[in-house]
């Protein structure tokens, strides 16, 4: 895999930013955030394929993804790749090496991306002086964390059918807060690498993308996904969520 190096690039400010929103605490000033972009770096795009930062690697930064969209994955003793996260623009992707300095994951490009690098010691100096930015770095950990928990219960406690409606469900709320379209929408992995993710086999997850599209809750297309009941697939996924008889495999 190609390695990503950063090079800043002339690309629009924070507060001009379309995903701000998601990135940045409302609560800043203008003068605050004029500081933020000071220390923000814009990278060239992150081609397909191309690893943004590998497993073992020191961890200096995390990086907001601005457009695009990235996958994490951890390497097992025996030598697969198992996918541990997706990441949609507004996400920060890093936030795993916070604990001990290096970098736990890989991260790679599923399709063109762009990053803004935030380096860590700067962003640590900038927070003393402005406790919003690290009260909203604690906000997106936690975010994470909950996510996170949440898909182990759903792992433990749903079946396959339930699990990827919880998924697709996943999607469309982050689009969502992005403001985009929620109900029809690309997916940007392969049904590989969404089986690897949600601990499922591939084969699987196609045998109950036909059993969703044959009971009339999603249409899917090559890539492009669209809930077409989104009252039953929340139902199911509920159904997981709360121990009722999932629906078979």
């Amino acid at each position: 895999m190609e390695r990503l190096i950063i090079n800043e690039v002339q690309e629009v400010s924070c507060d001009r930013c379309s995903i701000s929103a998601l990135c940045l605490p409302g609560e800043l000033s203008d003068a605050d955030r004029a500081a933020l972009n000071q220390i923000v770096q814009r990278a060239r795009p992150v081609r397909k394929g191309a690893c943004l930062f590998r497993a073992g690697d020191r961890a200096d930064s995390v990086f907001a993804l601005r457009t695009g969209s990235l996958k994490s994955f951890r390497v097992t003793p025996e030598g697969a790749e198992h996918v541990t996260g997706f990441f949609l623009p507004g996400e920060v992707v890093g936030l795993e090496s916070l604990a001990n300095g290096a970098h736990t994951h890989t991260a790679v490009a599923l399709d063109t991306s762009l990053v803004c690098r935030i380096p860590l010691d700067q962003f640590d100096a900038l927070s003393v002086r402005i406790p919003t930015m690290r009260r909203q770095l604690v906000r997106v950990m936690s975010r994470e964390l909950n996510d996170a928990q949440e898909r182990l219960a759903d792992a433990r406690h749903a079946g396959a059918p339930a699990t990827f409606a919880g998924f697709l469900l996943d999607l469309s709320d982050r689009l969502q807060r992005r403001g985009l379209e929620t109900r029809c929408f690309m997916l940007p992995m392969s049904r590989g690498e969404i089986a690897s993710y949600l601990g499922l086999t591939q084969e699987t997850v196609s045998r109950v993308i036909a059993r969703l599209q044959q009971d009339g809750m999603i249409a899917i297309h090559a890539r492009e996904v669209r809930i077409v009941d989104e009252q039953a697939m929340r139902a199911l996924a509920r159904c997981g969520l709360h121990g009722c008889r999932p629906t078979p495999e």
